[in-house]
Order: structure tokens, then C-alpha cells, then sequence
């Protein structure tokens, strides 16, 4: 006798269904992801700190970021943001041009019980979402072109310390629709203090990015780029500056002029006495903007490799090098000297000898944004000597040693 099937069958039926839906989503996520990378996007993070007048700094900002997450957001929106009739509980999406000219920005707004989130995007969200959390709840946006959830977040007030939960549960949510995610914004606590979910990476500037010296304002991502190095940006009046991410790469065969920070003394490099000559030192100095603390990171081509450059100063033709040339050796000052041929004319005729040519890389994998230079002529890393935390201490070059003082962040300006 033919027994009809039972409920246990129809369930693993459905369950199996859903689980292929599932993957089949994943798998055309991949495929979008893949032409349509999610760095690609340049997201940037803002506490405006509730004011009204900040609306105008959160329009600026959209002139170089296509997604900006906020936080204390008021509960009055911009005048020229017109609700556009999209709502999800308390999110609710505008349509926000100043003047018939000015660009298009889709604005969300989450009015919560506590401080309101925000996000500003220059493309319309395909999919939006609350999220909740322990304490207060995260906004969501997602663009299905690059398959990139990205996330505002809130954390605690009182010492973050609901922020790994945050990002944990803004990566579940992106996991289970197969999106790839970032989740950005005020963690109220210092970067590395919390864990971060498997096979996700730390964005953040190495700077402070509070008026009280504290870094709070960051990005945790499992995507894997080197295209968002992470900025502070000039502050439009709140007591948080906003942090941007963008590429020192070159676009255009423009480079983009940058600063780098070191991560122990906190001062940028600096060609000392700010005028170069052959042989100018080189150094820290707290951050004044001038044209001897920005520089241009120049990619020495495919035969060396991805992450081989060389260190030009807004100064002019002026190269990062080394006192004493090829005979160099560990504490030997760097400096700055006219630049010459990347091939290593005129002392040699390998670039891979050239006191000029420099290797980047990472001391850990899980942090893209923090930075060791290695000179390729000796293997050495450039180091702020005696670790000193003064300004115009000088640097050098030294052994490897897994320290602060030969780790640095790179601030790209636009």
C-alpha cells in the first residue's frame, strides 16, 4: 500500500529547494561581484553629532564618495531631500538635489529611540534593511551591481562595547543573502580592540578621528582591497571628523598626492627643513599640509611587481632615498635626491639595486591599511629611529623587527 508523503519529506522538499535557491543567489552574487568589484565604491563614515548645519559637509562629501554611512543624524532632513515614498518602519528613503543642477543623492534616515542613523548613496538602493543589535539597531544598504552590503553603525557610547556584535550580526545578515559586506561608522572604541568575524579586514587611518585623541571612526569589511586606504578628512563642525577611503593608485596616469602617518610617533613623513636638496633629511613632523609632507607613491611597472614604487615628494623631482647611497646599512638616515632612472642608473643597472626603489607590503594580512617600506637595495625597513616620539625625529633605515615605529598609514588626498 502506497503511503502519502509525510510532513518530514515535504519539509526536507522546501528545505532542499530553498538551499538550492540559496547557492544559485551566492553563486550569481560571485559572478557580480566579480565584474563589478566592490571596491570599486569609495565609502566614507560621519558623526555629524545631530547638527542641521552638517548637512551641507554630508552633500560635500558626495562630490568624492558614492556611499557615506552617518551617525546622530537629526530627525529633520535636508529642505531640498523630497521623501520618496519608500519606507521600511522607521527607515525612510529621499531624493536629495540641491538645485536643479546639483548632483542626485539618494539619503536614508533610521529614527531609533536613541541617536538616528544615516546613509547618503549616489546610486539608489536595491535592497534596504534595519538590522537590529544589543542596543541599537544598524542601517543597511545594498547594491546588487557589486553585490556590496554596506552597513552604519552605532556603537555604545560607553566604551563600544556592543561593536563586535554589531559587525558580527551586519555580517551574518550580508552571509546569509550571499552579499559580500562593510560595515562602517562610530565603534566608540579603538580599532583591534574586538573581534572581528572570520576573513574580515580592518580600514582604518591609524589617526585620531574625535576631537578627544581617540580613533573611533572606521571600517570592517570582508572584502580584501588595497583601494581603500582610509583618510581624515577636513571637519565640517562636528566633534568627529569624517574618514574617507580612496586608492593611491594612479587614475588617469594621475597620481594622487598622499601623507603617511607613522603609527608610533603620529607626525608624517617629511622632508625636514621643508625645501629639498640633494640629501635633505628626512623625517616625522606633526601634520601642517605642506608640499614636504605630501607625496606621490609611483608604481615602478610589472617587471618588479605590484607593490613596488617609488616615493616622490610634492617638492618636486625628488625621490625618498638613503645616505650613503649602496654602501648604506642599518641606521643609515634616509633622505631625498634627485630622482634618476628606475633601472638603477646611474650606481647600477637593476632596479631591484636601486637605493630609490621601495617595496610595500603588510605586516599583517588583516589590516590593509597599515603599511612596512622595505628598501629593495639592502632589505632594509624604514624605521623612525630610537623610536622617538618627537617631532622631527628622523628617519632611517633598519632590520625588521615587528614594531610600530616601522609601521605606517598611507592617506590618500582624493
Amino acid at each position: 500500500m502506497r503511503t502519502l508523503a509525510g510532513p518530514h519529506r515535504i519539509v526536507a522538499f522546501l528545505a532542499a529547494v530553498l538551499l538550492a535557491f540559496g547557492l544559485a543567489s551566492a553563486v550569481q552574487g560571485q559572478a557580480r561581484a566579480q565584474q563589478n568589484p566592490g571596491d570599486t565604491h569609495r565609502p566614507a563614515t560621519w558623526n555629524i553629532q545631530v547638527g542641521r548645519d552638517r548637512w551641507a559637509g554630508v552633500y560635500n562629501l558626495m562630490n568624492l564618495h558614492d556611499v557615506v554611512a552617518l551617525q546622530e543624524v537629526p530627525n529633520i532632513a535636508p529642505t531640498a531631500a523630497v521623501p520618496t515614498g519608500r519606507r521600511l518602519g522607521a527607515l525612510t528613503e529621499y531624493r536629495w538635489q540641491e538645485g536643479s543642477r546639483g548632483r542626485v543623492v539618494y539619503l536614508y534616515i533610521l529614527r531609533t529611540g536613541s541617536r538616528n542613523l544615516g546613509m547618503a548613496t549616489s546610486w539608489r538602493a536595491d535592497d534596504i534593511a534595519v538590522i537590529n543589535s544589543v542596543y541599537r539597531p544598524m542601517l543597511a544598504v545594498v547594491n546588487h551591481t557589486t553585490n556590496m552590503m554596506f552597513a552604519s553603525a552605532h556603537a555604545s557610547a560607553s566604551g563600544g562595547g556592543d561593536a563586535a556584535t554589531l559587525v558580527r550580526r551586519g555580517a551574518d545578515w550580508a552571509n546569509s543573502r550571499g552579499y559580500q559586506w562593510a560595515v562602517l561608522g562610530d565603534f566608540n572604541r579603538a580599532p583591534g580592540t574586538f573581534p572581528r568575524p572570520g576573513g574580515s579586514y580592518l580600514y582604518n587611518a591609524g589617526q585620531a578621528t574625535q576631537q578627544s585623541g581617540g580613533e573611533l571612526d572606521y571600517m570592517v569589511s570582508n572584502v580584501y582591497t588595497e583601494n581603500w586606504q582610509a583618510s581624515v578628512l577636513t571637519n565640517q563642525g562636528s566633534d568627529h571628523w569624517p574618514v574617507g577611503y580612496s586608492s593611491f593608485q594612479a587614475a588617469s596616469n594621475v597620481y594622487p598626492s598622499v601623507s603617511i602617518s607613522s603609527d608610533s610617533n603620529g607626525g608624517v613623513l617629511d622632508v625636514l627643513g621643508g625645501t629639498a636638496s640633494n640629501g635633505a633629511h628626512v623625517g616625522v613632523y606633526s601634520d601642517h599640509g605642506g608640499a614636504n609632507q605630501r607625496w606621490q607613491l609611483r608604481w615602478l611597472g610589472p617587471e618588479p611587481g605590484p607593490r613596488n614604487y617609488r616615493l616622490v615628494s610634492n617638492l618636486g623631482a625628488w625621490c625618498l632615498d638613503v645616505d650613503n647611497g649602496l654602501n648604506a646599512s642599518a641606521g643609515s638616515y634616509n633622505n631625498v635626491w634627485r630622482c634618476h632612472a628606475t633601472n638603477g642608473e646611474p650606481e647600477t643597472e637593476h632596479w631591484y639595486l636601486d637605493t630609490q626603489n621601495f617595496n610595500l607590503s603588510h605586516p599583517y594580512r588583516g589590516e590593509p591599511n597599515r603599511w612596512r617600506i622595505e628598501s629593495h637595495s639592502k632589505g632594509l625597513f624604514l624605521n623612525v629611529l630610537g623610536d622617538s616620539r618627537t617631532n622631527g625625529a628622523q628617519v632611517g633605515e633598519w632590520w625588521f623587527q615587528w614594531a610600530t615605529n616601522e609601521y605606517f598609514h598611507i592617506h590618500p588626498e582624493s
